[in-house]
């Protein structure tokens, strides 16, 4: 068996051999797109793996979910935007993945045999902003998280249910089964459980939305392994 390259967390600061130039170069000139699907995706999944204090200190490619919160919570990262960085007529329709997947084991090398949904919650993503000129998705008040247990996930979207439509966004969900946190909304609303204790009453900034967001993640699994305060 060929052995495997080790990946190592790079500090941007590491230089070419052959050239004056630093991967901290080649990142600006490769991922300064943060708007475009792809990169959005990727900007998404580290709003929420700060959120949950998760600690990895990269991001795998294949891995079967998203993020692994400190509290073991398996979460999958969807993002959406109704702004791109290509000229458009109108704006996009919000769509979230949601079909299930035959995911890879890093572990054994292989993949599943059936496809399944092996997070344990889903975060939706929405870059909201519809202004070009002010967009800026390293703003967190542009940006609305849903919350949504797998579970719930799975008895309202058969396999067969791939996307997740503008129309069907968890914005008003059952109580217990959706939950919100935008900069607008101060937190979640609805009485949706220890959510409520992101809730300030003051202006809700960027630090607010990622603790409600790590709060509605461990509420939906059910308040496992260890308390979120310590």
């Amino acid at each position: 068996m060929i052995e495997t390259i080790k990946v190592e967390q790079k500090t941007g600061r590491e230089p070419f051999l052959g050239m004056p130039h630093t991967l901290c170069d080649y990142w600006a000139w490769a991922h300064s797109d943060i708007a475009s699907n792809a990169e959005r995706g990727k900007l998404a999944e580290y709003l929420v793996r700060c959120a949950v204090q998760a600690y990895s200190p990269y991001r795998t490619e294949w891995d079967a979910f998203d993020v692994l919160s400190e509290e073991g919570i398996k979460i999958e990262v969807k993002a959406s935007s109704y702004l791109q960085t290509w000229r458009q007529e109108r704006f996009s329709a919000i769509q979230f993945d949601i079909a299930p997947k035959r995911w890879w084991d890093e572990e054994t090398n292989t993949y599943a045999q059936d496809k399944s949904r092996p997070a344990d919650v889903y975060v939706f993503c929405l870059f909201s902003c519809k202004d070009a000129g002010t967009a800026n998705p390293l703003d967190l008040k542009q940006w609305e998280f849903y919350v949504l247990s797998t579970r719930v996930l799975d008895k309202q979207a058969p396999p067969s249910k791939t996307n997740w439509p503008e129309r069907a966004a968890p914005s008003r969900g059952k109580k217990g089964d959706v939950c919100r946190a935008s900069p607008r909304s101060e937190g979640l609303p609805n009485g949706t459980g220890p959510i409520q204790a992101a809730k300030t009453g003051k202006a809700v900034t960027g630090a607010i939305i990622l603790l409600a967001l790590r709060c509605a993640a461990r509420w939906f699994c059910g308040g496992r392994r260890r308390p979120l305060y310590h």
